[in-house]
């Protein structure tokens, strides 16, 4: 499901049970990246049928620029992003926030 809101050249990767990191290259816009989080968690939060019932999960998603680093430092912005990710968790289901670059993430969905 995540690859189909991709683009080819994006990278999708599994780091975790419930833990993926998505690459996109070339890509700095934030307004679209507010539109991928927002398609993603749509897609993540419909319903899936299971054993008779519908299932329903939600996402949280923390996002980090490279451009926002003098240098990108894979390590860093993997960091930087999960700060992220956790500030989405404490801020409620289905959010997304950005990494500020200066410890402080804001809130997009």
């Amino acid at each position: 499901m995540l690859r189909a809101e991709t683009r080819a050249g994006d990278m999708v990767a599994r780091v975790g049970g419930d833990e993926f990191v998505l690459v996109f290259p070339d890509l700095t816009d934030r307004a679209t990246l507010t539109r991928i989080a927002h398609r993603l968690i749509g897609r993540i939060a419909e319903p899936v049928p299971f054993l008779g019932q519908q299932c329903r999960v939600s996402a949280s998603i923390g996002i980090t620029e490279s451009g926002r680093y003098s240098a990108p430092a894979v390590e860093q912005m993997l960091q930087d992003a999960d700060g992220a990710l956790y500030a989405s968790k404490r801020a409620g289901r289905g959010c997304a926030q950005f990494h500020g670059g200066d410890d402080s993430d804001r809130q997009i969905a």
